[in-house]
């Protein structure tokens, strides 16, 4: 409880706070690509129930990426950004990992209430 008059300093405590502007955030600084992702990839997937295999194109230019994402079901775009060896993508589903050479793996966001399990590997070019 409040004793008498302290409604007063609340009440200004508040106008101060609510009427300054709030303090921007910076963006985190992007770290520049560490590794081109550009090529195939076949995707392997591990659901809660079940897995799948799934198959990416990446276009890489800087740190943004372009390229499509193959279901057996369906074909989509794909788009994301490299930071260092940090990758993420979006496509079919939201996928975010590490690159290690020719693999990449992490977790991929399905819409489930939990994430998967994905790791995928660079095919080679013939």
């Amino acid at each position: 409880m409040m004793e008498d008059g302290e409604d007063a300093v609340v009440a200004e405590r508040l106008r101060a706070v609510l009427s300054a502007p709030a303090a921007r955030r910076s963006a985190p600084p992007q770290e520049p690509p560490a590794v081109d992702i550009s090529g195939d990839w076949r995707v392997h997937l591990r659901f809660v129930y079940g897995e799948a295999v799934h198959a990416l194109h990446a276009q890489q230019s800087g740190a943004e990426v372009q390229g499509t994402y193959r279901t057996q079901y369906e074909q989509r775009g794909l788009s994301g950004r490299v930071a260092g060896r940090e990758v993420m993508l979006r496509g079919r589903y939201a996928l975010v990992g590490t690159v290690d050479g020719d693999t990449m793996s992490g977790t991929a966001h399905v819409g489930q209430e939990w994430p998967a399990q994905w790791t995928a590997q660079r095919e080679k070019q013939a």
